[in-house]
């Protein structure tokens, strides 16, 4: 859900800037989006799958308690 989230928010600000300037990437001054972006955008959720269940599995040994 997260990567679809991202993605819905890099895609919004694709279109928000080329409404506004005629570029996805801004008004080629200023770069709203850059590969930083992207790379965010599809990573951290990828790399959330993986640490979530030993996340979970951590915090369910203090609400144990």
């Amino acid at each position: 859900m997260k990567i679809i989230v991202d993605f819905a928010f890099v895609a919004a600000t694709a279109l928000i800037a080329y409404v506004c300037f005629g570029l996805l990437t801004g008004n080629g001054v200023t770069v709203v989006i850059r590969e930083g972006t992207l790379i965010q955008a599809f990573l951290t959720g990828l790399c959330m799958r993986f640490t979530d269940p030993y996340v979970d599995r951590d915090f369910q040994r203090f609400l144990e308690y």
